[in-house]
């Protein structure tokens, strides 16, 4: 009894080192680091491991992740996978990444995570989520942060919104994402600046750029997250590969950190019977001409002159009330730049021209808007112009005569601008026919030129992908001959991979070794071969990085041997 006891024990012990496999999960931020808590709409990572011991011929079906409904999936894929050999044990480990976000607060439990791994299904760990409204993070690494000055405004109110970049130790900056701001009108950002805040006691440098926003919707609006990308220092990693990581980015490691997302209640006006211009707290309207004394037709400058405080950026321009002998049309306007602390004005320039000879008089302009500190809505008014229009003795006098005879509305006719006043015609300088059209041509003819180019470029890049696939055995034959000469190893490998990539006609850089495996398991090679060729193909990456470098000469048969080989399958 005692006796299959022990050899159900010895059965059971030996299952498991049969079938060595095994799927691990963890949760991670944007910039690949673990992560306590996750910020709402911000993106995270749930990175997946999933190793078998049998690399050779082992089939990893892409995990499955239990408890993922409260979460937005934006993307799930396959990162990586490394082969490798320990102590004469092969193993293989795929890396599958899920791209997560949160729509809101609270904690999750997520997983297992589940897997085929050769027919048999294998279960990982499982995760608690805690999503809160900023991210919890380490202050030695590298974050963003969005920053508002209020949280509830009006439709329309200025929001100050700045965007602060921690950068920690030995991190450097390659610049953030285009900032989307949805249902705001906005400033150009500005920055960036440099400053120094106290973070639990520690204080911390800072990048910052800063905006202004103003929203034109009301409701719960959302200032979505915005991305940094930056470089640290590379982790440790294997001396062979720290060596090509120096040449190639000089030992730097790039990676993406998200800011917080802020939501802002937006509140509607109160209701009013008037239009409302701006909102903020206006103090003067002033009106002005430059100069009173004008002929029929001759343009006079207009300008009213808004002073005070508020959402001068969304104010465009103020509908004008005009008597009858006068017209005009919005010109332009700006801010006054050289004031730069108290009220701030801006100036709204109209052209304006007289219809009817006489003594007008401008009257004054209404501008309504809603007050922030009174919660009001109130009334600015402009002082009054006066101008004085004379009859134009330079307009050609049937015209004015026909015009005064009309029976149309001599409102709505605007007389030509008089040459000899302020302001004098100009001719028109007009480009001939055939420059225009050459130039219209200029662009279809330089896409038609480079779009032939990149024909006959493809062509030839084909006729040279195809003599190389003709020549794959030539060539590798005449480079063994050579590396036998030189006696260096660390190039039969290279051999081969050119060798694969001349014959399939695709990059180097795609090929690997479950790559060439699968190429080979759809010929007439036999699994055994084809394990041999598994073992030879590592021998001779080991020769690479010089980890083995005895029985040259029988090396160099046996890679014969196999190029033979290969020639009569493929």
């Amino acid at each position: 009894m005692a006796k299959k006891i022990g050899s159900l024990f010895l059965i059971l012990f030996y299952i498991p080192l049969c079938f060595a496999a095994h799927i691990t999960m963890q949760l991670m931020d944007s910039a690949g680091d673990t992560v306590q808590q996750v910020a709402v709409n911000v993106p995270f990572f749930i990175e997946v491991a999933v190793t078998s011991e049998d690399s050779l011929n082992s089939t990893i079906s892409v995990p499955s992740i239990e408890g993922l409904k409260p979460f937005i999936i934006e993307e799930k894929t396959h990162v990586s996978t490394i082969n490798s050999i320990i102590n004469g044990k092969r193993s293989i480990k795929k890396i599958f990444r899920f791209i997560l976000r949160a729509e809101k607060q609270g904690a999750y439990l997520i997983g297992p995570a589940h897997t085929t791994i050769n027919n048999r299904r294998v279960s990982s760990n499982t995760l608690v989520i805690r999503v809160g409204a900023q991210q919890i993070i380490n202050a030695t690494e590298p974050f963003l942060r969005l920053l508002i000055d209020k949280a509830q405004v009006f439709v329309g109110e200025s929001i100050q919104c700045t965007l602060r970049f921690y950068p920690g130790k030995s991190t450097s900056l390659d610049g953030i994402s285009q900032p989307e701001f949805p249902d705001f009108d906005t400033r150009p950002l500005e920055g960036p600046f440099s400053g120094e805040e106290v973070i639990d006691t520690n204080p911390t440098k800072y990048i910052e750029w800063r905006t202004t926003l103003f929203p034109q919707k009301t409701g719960t609006l959302t200032i979505p997250s915005i991305a940094a990308i930056y470089k640290i220092p590379r982790k440790k990693r294997p001396m062979a590969f720290e060596m090509f990581d120096r040449f190639f980015d000089r030992g730097l490691e790039q990676k993406q950190a998200f800011s917080n997302v802020i939501k802002i209640k937006v509140d509607p006006l109160p209701e009013h019977t008037k239009p409302v211009h701006g909102i903020g707290d206006f103090n003067a309207l002033k009106a002005e001409v430059d100069h009173q004394v004008a002929q029929e037709g001759e343009a006079i400058v207009y300008r009213l002159i808004l002073e005070g405080n508020g959402n001068f950026e969304t104010i465009n321009s103020i509908d004008l009330v005009m008597p009858d002998g006068l017209k005009y049309y919005e010109s332009k306007s700006y801010m006054d730049e050289s004031k730069t602390k108290g009220d701030q004005r801006k100036f709204f320039e109209y052209i304006i021209q007289g219809i009817k000879p006489g003594e007008w008089k401008i009257p004054a302009q209404l501008f309504t808007f809603f007050n922030l500190k009174t919660g009001t809505h109130q009334d600015l008014l402009s002082n009054e112009v006066e101008t004085m229009i004379k009859e134009s003795t330079s307009l050609p006098k049937q015209s004015v005569d026909n015009t005064r005879n009309s029976n149309s509305n001599a409102n709505n006719f605007i007389l030509p601008i008089v040459e000899d006043g302020l302001w004098h015609a100009q001719r028109e300088r007009k480009m001939p026919w055939h420059i225009f059209f050459l130039l219209c041509s200029l662009p279809l003819s330089l896409s038609m030129g480079y779009f032939l180019y990149r024909v006959r470029l493809n062509r030839m890049q084909e006729r040279v992908k195809l003599m190389r696939q003709k020549n794959a055995f030539k060539i590798a034959y005449a480079t063994l001959k050579k590396i036998t000469i030189t006696q260096d190893l660390s190039q039969l490998s290279l051999l081969i991979h050119q060798l694969f990539a001349d014959y399939w006609m695709i990059p180097m850089q795609e090929l690997s070794d479950e790559f060439i495996l699968n190429k080979l398991k759809k010929t007439d090679c036999p699994q055994d071969v084809i394990e041999n060729w598994h073992t030879f193909y590592e021998e001779l990456l080991s020769y690479t990085f010089g980890i083995m470098q005895n029985k040259q000469d029988e090396t160099f048969d046996r890679v014969k041997k196999w190029l033979d080989y290969l020639k009569t399958i493929l």
